[in-house]
C-alpha cells in the first residue's frame, strides 16, 4: 500500500512535468508569431539523350525511324492533411513539371503528394541522374524534405522505368513536430526556400 508521502511525491513530479510541457509549449507559441517557412518548390522530369535510330528498310531507302519517347507526370494526388498552399501542386501543360508554395507557419504542418511517373513510350528508360536541393545544417534541424517512392524506398541512379510502366513517387515537405525541436533550431525571422527535385532519363 503507498504512504501518504510518497503519493505526495508522485503528485509533485506530475506537476513538475507538467510545468516543464507547459513552458516548453509557451517558447513554441511565442515563436509561431514571428516564425513561417515559405517554400517554392519544384519537381520536374528530363532527358539526358533522346535517341534516333536509323533503318534500312527492305527497298534500300534509307529512312529515320524516330522512336516514341516520352516520360511525363500523370494522376497527382494531395496527401491528405497536408496545409492548404499558396500555390497548390499542379503539373505544368508540358507534363514534365510540377509546382507549388507551401507555407509552414507551426511545427507539425507538412504539404504532400504523390504523383506517377509513367513512360507512354516505346523505349525503355534508365534514370541517369538525380538533381536535387540538400538543406544545409540548420535547414536539416527543423525541416525534413523527401522524395521517394510510394513503398518509401530510395530513389536511385540506373532505376528502370520500362515501356508503359509507371512509378509512383511521394513528395514531403514538414515543419518537423515541436518534440524534435528546440527553439535555438529555428530562424527567427521565417525563411524562404527554393527545393529542386529533377529526375533525368536516358534509353536503358
Amino acid at each position: 500500500m503507498e504512504t501518504e508521502g510518497h503519493l505526495k511525491d508522485i503528485k509533485q513530479d506530475k506537476v513538475k512535468t507538467k510545468t516543464q510541457e507547459n513552458e516548453h509549449n509557451n517558447r513554441f507559441r511565442a515563436l509561431y508569431i514571428v516564425l513561417s517557412l515559405f517554400l517554392l518548390v519544384g519537381v520536374s522530369i528530363a532527358y539526358a539523350a533522346l535517341a534516333v535510330n536509323l533503318g534500312i528498310p527492305v527497298n534500300g531507302i534509307k529512312e529515320i525511324e524516330r522512336p516514341d519517347w516520352n516520360i511525363e507526370f500523370q494522376n497527382l494526388k494531395v496527401v491528405t492533411g497536408s496545409v492548404n498552399a499558396v500555390r497548390p501542386a499542379t503539373i505544368l501543360d508540358s507534363k514534365t513539371d510540377i509546382v507549388y508554395s507551401v507555407r509552414l507557419n507551426n511545427p507539425g504542418e507538412f504539404y504532400g503528394f504523390i504523383v506517377d511517373v509513367v513512360n507512354t513510350g516505346s523505349m525503355d528508360a534508365k534514370l541517369y541522374d538525380i538533381i536535387s536541393t540538400k538543406l544545409n545544417s540548420t535547414q536539416l534541424r527543423y525541416l525534413n524534405y523527401s522524395v521517394r517512392y510510394i513503398d518509401n524506398s530510395e530513389i536511385k541512379i540506373n532505376d528502370t522505368l520500362d515501356s508503359k510502366e509507371s512509378k509512383t513517387i511521394k513528395v514531403i515537405v514538414k515543419f518537423k513536430d515541436s518534440s524534435e525541436l528546440d527553439p535555438e533550431d529555428l530562424p527567427s525571422n521565417g525563411a524562404v526556400l527554393d527545393l529542386e527535385y529533377k529526375l533525368i532519363y536516358i534509353e536503358a
